[in-house]
């Protein structure tokens, strides 16, 4: 994001649509659950953070962030996301 600024100025709007899915999550790696972790969850907050550091104080800035139906529905291939979207 402050590469993008310096190039291009201070950005207007941030729309956090980063995802990705594991398979099941009883037969996905700890590693594999803690990555897509990083990403949907740390990721949406790391960008937030780097955009609101570009802002300067303006209040015309706004924050999309896109989401998967995955938390409100069953699907073992979707576990992980719904613990992510929903909690324990």
């Amino acid at each position: 994001v402050e590469e993008l600024s310096v190039r291009f100025g201070a950005p207007d709007i941030l729309i956090n649509n980063a995802a990705m899915s594991a398979s099941q999550l009883c037969s996905s790696s700890i590693d594999k659950v803690s990555q897509q972790i990083d990403v949907n969850l740390i990721g949406c907050l790391a960008m937030a953070h780097a955009f609101r550091a570009q802002s300067h104080g303006c209040e015309n800035r706004a924050i999309v962030n896109v989401a998967s139906i995955s938390g409100r529905t069953r699907s073992p291939m979707a576990a992980a996301i719904a613990l992510q979207r929903r909690g324990f």
